[in-house]
């Protein structure tokens, strides 16, 4: 309630108002509640009428609010407990009785909001002519990911346990919105990475870099001729299906920056050279340290690095044909750092050495302004090998695990683990006798096992990224790319400084789990190539929310714990704008007084419920 002084012919009359909305009205009006009276009369009473009337409207509004309140708590829900279901109402046309929300939507939301994505939306409906509830569906298809992954049908059935707006978009909206939603995923990109670097600030000192692929759910791959994403390549789950290739790019705080999808006959090696140009031409990330696992390990793509002025760290396999040095400098035992264990009779836990080798390389294929040619490179490159004991028993108990496997099943031949391992010998099974024509046995070739267990456990890191020398003075700035092709940081770098750097990388691996695994990216259900867009940039978007949601509660809860607790909160509407919370935790808990929201009442409002789904006030 408020005061408002209206004018008359002869005076001024002052009223106690306050704004309401009648049942089904679109707009609000003004109701007036008290006349107090003209103005001129009421000043030979009150030294001040005006502010003694705002107060006196103050103290109205508060006493009406705490009768509200008093009268939440004091009457009763009335149930009929001899009532059933009504199916023929609106909303049980499929005849279920599911009056239900996901609470877990609302810190969702919350933070969709703080990503400007309806903004985003506001600001493209000009340009691309899109319908009002777009807004809708984009919120529909992101949340849903993470709440109730699925199918666009699946998620559209969804619609009325979310309060995601007003619309009511029907599955064919759903599906024509993936053209738009497909066409404008660079842009939201961009976008996205902007309202993150200004609003959290983002770490790109490093950017971790790595390649999954996605199985879709069709029997045939794209016509190559035609072009197309769905292709037969090498998935790395082994599965017959075409694949899409996905590289993604992390920030140094384990946020994801940007991904790039490519056909999926295309090797992991040649997605990081356009990966990159991505992030320099497009973001404006320049002088940064690219990091990313023995799958880009080419020297192609360092020189791609080196001539962008940029650092880099590349793990290699010392199973790959090396040169012969690097592997004398891996097996010589002097030279080794060494971690003991922490018992009485400790071991080598972990060991590690460096040196730092001119390199020249023919045969680099470079890519300059627009055109690429084959040369001679030659650059400086710091090697680093460890070796580490966990790691040696890991790959040791897995390749024994294989072995029997395959011992037991001899049709079973292909197992990672074991490649190279075995000899299958045609045998006659009367004699013994070796033949060319007869079925085969399969036999464990020793020696190659014991090339490969001398293995277990190293590897090889390349880089070319230092720290400043002994009697180097501090300069000014954070790093400098120098003429000799080191990437120059100014503090002290050690060995184990770019080995840090490196494992990094296990947040990426997990990453790619969470897409496959928690919001199930794969398979891939849909066919245009704007809609196989669409699928992956609202994936992305899901995952930033999950990784942000994460950071929120200050990593008190993991990606899997933030997960389960969105999707298992619920409330249900027991009484017409009443609502009881049905199933909630502890760590719903812990994300609400994260965001500064209260999810864990045991009864709310319609009003409090839109409260909780609306876009938050600045």
């Amino acid at each position: 309630m408020r005061l408002k002084v209206i004018p008359t012919k002869t005076d001024k009359k002052l009223y106690l108002v306050k704004t309401i909305k009648k049942p089904g009205a679109k707009y609000t009006t003004t109701k007036a509640i008290e006349c107090f009276g003209n103005l001129s009369e009421l000043e030979k009473i009150y030294d001040d009428p005006i502010a003694h009337f705002k107060e006196v409207a103050r103290r109205r509004t508060e006493e009406e609010k705490a009768r509200k309140d008093e009268q939440k708590l004091v009457d009763p829900i009335k149930v009929d407990l001899n009532a059933h279901v009504d199916f023929s109402v609106e909303g049980m046309e499929d005849g279920k009785y599911d009056n239900y929300l996901h609470l877990g939507q609302m810190p969702l939301l919350r933070l969709y909001h703080m990503l400007e994505l309806d903004d985003f939306l506001a600001r493209k409906r000009k340009s691309w002519g899109i319908r009002s509830g777009m807004e809708v569906i984009y919120k529909l298809l992101v949340i849903g990911r993470i709440i109730c992954p699925g199918s666009k049908l699946a998620t559209w059935q969804q619609l009325k346990h979310f309060k995601l707006g007003n619309s009511k978009p029907t599955d064919d909206d759903v599906y024509n919105a993936l053209e738009f939603i497909g066409g404008s995923s660079e842009e939201v990109l961009l976008h996205l990475n902007e309202v993150i670097k200004r609003k959290t600030g983002r770490d790109t000192s490093l950017m971790y870099y790595d390649v999954t692929n996605y199985y879709c759910e069709i029997d045939d791959p794209d016509n190559a001729v035609d072009g197309g994403l769905r292709r037969r390549g090498v998935c790395k789950e082994h599965r017959p299906e075409p694949i899409i290739q996905m590289g993604l790019f992390m920030d140094g705080d384990g946020l994801p920056v940007t991904y790039g999808i490519f056909p999926g006959n295309n090797n992991d090696v040649t997605t990081f050279i356009p990966m990159m140009n991505k992030t320099t031409d497009d973001y404006g990330m320049k002088k940064i340290i690219y990091v990313a696992d023995k799958g880009m390990m080419s020297h192609d793509n360092i020189v791609h690095i080196l001539s962008h002025g940029c650092g880099y760290v590349i793990s290699d396999s010392p199973r790959k044909k090396q040169d012969k040095d690097i592997m004398e400098f891996l097996h010589d035992p002097s030279g080794y750092n060494a971690t003991m264990g922490g018992d009485k009779n400790s071991e080598v836990v972990f060991k590690y050495k460096e040196r730092i080798v001119p390199m020249k390389r023919s045969g680099v294929t470079y890519r300059g302004e627009g055109d690429k040619k084959t040369c001679t490179v030659e650059y400086n490159e710091v090697q680093i090998v460890f070796w580490s004991k966990k790691y040696a028993d890991r790959a040791r108990k897995q390749r024994y695990e294989a072995l029997e496997k395959v011992m037991k099943n001899p049709k079973v031949f292909d197992d990672y683990n074991v490649k190279g391992l075995l000899k299958k010998i045609p045998v006659d099974p009367r004699d013994g006798a070796v033949r060319d024509d007869m079925e085969y046995i399969v036999e464990l070739d020793r020696e190659r096992l014991r090339e490969a267990e001398a293995l277990d456990g190293y590897y090889i890191i390349r880089s070319n990224v230092i720290g400043r020398d002994d009697d180097e003075k501090p300069w000014k700035g954070e790093y400098r790319f120098r003429s000799d092709n080191f990437f120059q940081l100014n503090k002290d770098v050690y060995a184990m400084t770019i080995i840090d750097m490196y494992r990094g990388l296990w947040e990426i691996e997990e990453t790619f789990k969470i897409t496959k695994s928690f919001l199930s990216t794969r398979p891939i259900y849909v066919r245009k190539e704007s809609s196989i867009r669409a699928h992956f940039t609202t994936c992305f978007i899901a995952l930033l929310i999950v990784r942000l949601l994460e950071r929120q509660t200050g990593n008190k809860l993991n990606h899997s714990e933030v997960l389960d607790a969105v999707r298992q909160s619920i409330v249900a509407e027991i009484s017409p704008g009443v609502y009881r919370n049905i199933v909630t935790s502890r760590n719903m808990e812990i994300i609400g007084n994260s965001m500064g929201i209260d999810l864990t009442k045991l009864w709310y409002t319609a009003n409090e419920m839109r409260s909780l789904s609306a876009k938050p006030k600045n």
